[in-house]
């Protein structure tokens, strides 16, 4: 589950960096375009209005983040169709999706809110929109269809990208398409040198990780590590991961005390 912690310190980041750079490509309306009532008089009316806008949103975004998610993960049992030659195919799975499900649910979220506030505060909504600009210095009403285009490329690309990380155990080879590569890694049976494995790891943050992990050792210098698999792997498919690499080159599965952290990520 390192990635879900990779998302959270992403986010963390982001999310200032991208409203830094919308105030900068989308500036609040000026003094000249704003309504002839005061913002203050605008607060009194829309502040409580704009509580319940951001319930809405989280509420919708999280809905349909969830269908979704639903939705993406239909790609999964197409994966296996799509490498059926293989003996087993390891392709991304459950949490992964939820990424760009996240993303889209935002998306979807934002769209179905405005509809709605557009429905209940019928002419007032300009009002609203001004407001917003004002509150969070960014022009909300020219922001609209390029939040749209974004997200949409975002989630394409994202829905993309985790449909063409896999790592497939042919009867000859184990091919490797990794998250941000663009080409395929061929490995050969007869280049394993090592496969072990033990009880615990030690995380980047130095700390140690009570879970059984696998790594098995190419000749050439590459490795693959149940660890970084595009999914959550069970403990039994782990397992059965290594015992088919174990008869498929003769190389015998080698218990250790623990595992580095250069060697599961």
């Amino acid at each position: 589950m390192n990635s879900v912690l990779a998302a959270y310190v992403a986010a963390a980041i982001g999310v200032p960096v991208i409203f830094f750079l919308l105030r900068k490509c989308f500036p609040s309306l000026t003094v000249h375009e704003l309504p002839s009532r005061s913002l203050d008089d605008l607060k009194k009316e829309f502040f409580k209005w704009d509580l319940f806008y951001f319930a809405c949103f989280i509420s919708l975004a999280g809905a349909t983040g969830y269908i979704w998610w639903v939705v993406f993960s239909k790609i999964e049992p197409l994966n296996a169709a799509r490498f059926r030659e293989a003996t087993i195919c390891v392709s991304a799975a459950g949490y992964v999706w939820s990424f760009p499900a996240m993303v889209a649910g935002m998306g979807s979220g934002g769209f179905l809110a405005d509809q709605l506030f557009k429905i209940i505060l019928k002419n007032r909504y300009s009002e609203y929109t001004f407001y917003q600009s004002a509150k969070y210095k960014i022009n909300v009403a020219k922001l609209g269809i390029p939040a749209y285009i974004v997200t949409v490329a975002a989630t394409l690309i994202m829905v993309l990208m985790i449909s063409n990380w896999y790592t497939l155990f042919s009867a000859d080879h184990v091919t490797v398409k990794r998250l941000f590569a663009v080409s395929e890694d061929k490995l050969m049976y007869s280049d394993v040198s090592h496969i072990i494995t033990a009880p615990s790891f030690i995380a980047p943050n130095g700390k140690v990780v009570s879970r059984r992990e696998y790594v098995i050792r190419f000749a050439t210098g590459k490795s693959w590590t149940t660890n970084l698999a595009p999914t959550d792997l069970t403990l039994g498919q782990k397992l059965h991961i290594a015992q088919f690499v174990s008869r498929m080159s003769g190389v015998p599965i080698t218990e250790v005390k623990m595992l580095e952290k250069d060697e599961v990520y």
